[in-house]
């Protein structure tokens, strides 16, 4: 089962000197929406209970495999489990 999250982009870029940790850039205007399987949340049995009692879902709070996951999707990372199978063909000398 998977989940849609949304949330704001923001920049983020390694600062040049070393006391400078990061740069942070502005939000950007729009809002992304990912599908994340919902063993990548912490809250995962909360938000999907909180509705059948009528309360509104909490946020949903990603686990680090949970970010990773989300890294992927944006950075266009090869995930191991969606690898397809190498089609080379292999020729013996005649």
């Amino acid at each position: 089962m998977n989940i849609s999250i949304q949330f704001k982009l923001t920049t983020f870029q390694p600062g040049s000197r070393g006391f400078n940790n990061a740069i942070f850039e502005p939000v950007t205007p729009f809002t992304v929406s990912v599908d994340v399987p919902v063993k990548y949340l912490v809250n995962a049995e909360q938000y999907l209970t909180d509705p059948l009692q009528g309360n509104k879902p909490p946020d949903p709070v990603l686990t680090i495999e949970g970010w990773v996951y989300v890294e992927d999707i944006f950075l266009n990372r090869a995930n191991a489990e969606l690898a397809l199978p190498d089609d080379s063909v292999e020729w013996e000398d005649e």
